[in-house]
């Protein structure tokens, strides 16, 4: 079976080489390479010298900017494997990857195959390293390989994936959130059908790079812009980590109104803190993680919530003007 490789790039040149050499070094044969590249940083370049010594053939399709959900529907559409995968520019995957997924599609029934997703960082900065401690506690995942890893669908025949469709271009952020929750409510559909999605003996590897305290701070900025789309919000945990984010937003204000109106509620607007950094500290526990650094994630924890939470209002108050100058040009 050809198996297409998709890549998106967008200003990635110091990560990019790592990605691209894991993927020409597969062991498996019949693979071509298709990158949707959007850069401006000399990336461009650097997807064309692979493309020249590459054992693959590669398609690459230059993009102008229209976000991930355009540029992934690109790759999509020129996509020519029976199994389609991606690797995104800072992941890179074992030489085997392709061939152990190959060999899992070993029957008609399989539309789909599993993976265990591992994250690595190689940044050592402080504030790196807490961010990574605080996303290693909280998320499903693990730095390491084994069970716990974060597992999900990294291959597909071409048949499941025309079924599971494109992404929201749309959606500047969280189109990705959509697409998997989609995709996860139509594999049940073909589960109930008969056909199955096997756990491959293989893995991709994401690798963090070092993040400032200001980028940091812009990342959490952008993602809380998802939660003003109610395709993205309309979902349980979504609506309750928003909840969450404004809660940690306000509190400093709830502490201090409540120390001058009344001491006695001060209490009550602690106690979800109390019990969310309680949680945090059994899951750190139950993870065998003990470090003197977890002392500091409730700095984490209220950074991320207010920068979410601001994020949300930037792009509501956005969201209003564009609905204000419709409505004034209707008037007129």
């Amino acid at each position: 079976m050809k198996v297409s490789i998709i890549v998106v790039s967008r200003n990635a040149k110091n990560t990019i080489r790592k990605c691209l050499n894991s993927i020409i070094s597969q062991t498996y044969p019949d693979i071509e390479v298709v990158v949707v590249d959007s850069s401006d940083d000399g990336t461009e370049k650097i997807i064309e010298e692979y493309a020249r010594n590459s054992k693959f053939p590669f398609k690459i399709i230059r993009q102008e900017p229209k976000g991930v959900g355009a540029a992934r529907n690109e790759g999509l559409r020129n996509a020519t494997g029976d199994i389609i995968t991606g690797v995104d520019t800072d992941c890179y995957i074992p030489p085997d990857f392709v061939e152990k997924i190959v060999a899992a599609f070993n029957s008609d029934k399989v539309m789909g195959v599993q993976a265990r997703h591992v994250v690595k960082s190689s940044a050592n900065s402080f504030f790196s390293r807490l961010v990574m401690l605080y996303e290693d506690i909280m998320l499903k995942r693990d730095r390491r390989i084994y069970d716990t890893a974060d597992i999900g669908i990294l291959a597909m025949r071409r048949e499941f994936c025309d079924e599971v469709g494109g992404f929201d271009e749309d959606m500047a952020v969280g189109e990705d959130a959509v697409y998997w929750r989609r995709l996860w409510k139509i594999k049940k559909q073909f589960e109930r059908r008969g056909f199955v999605f096997p756990l491959a003996d293989t893995y991709r590897v994401e690798e963090k790079q070092a993040q400032t305290f200001r980028e940091y701070w812009k990342k959490c900025m952008w993602y809380g812009k998802a939660f003003a789309n109610p395709k993205y919000l309309f979902d349980l945990k979504n609506i309750l980590r928003l909840l969450g984010s404004f809660y940690l937003s306000v509190l400093p204000i709830s502490i201090l109104l409540g120390f001058i109106v009344r001491p006695d509620f001060v209490l009550l607007f602690i106690t979800p803190l109390l019990m969310g950094l309680s949680y945090m500290i059994y899951l750190s526990f139950s993870k065998r993680i003990y470090t003197w650094l977890l002392m500091l994630l409730p700095l984490v924890l209220y950074y991320k919530g207010l920068f979410t939470f601001l994020g949300f209002l930037q792009e509501m108050m956005t969201k209003f003007q564009k609905g204000e100058g419709k409505c004034s040009e209707m008037l007129r």
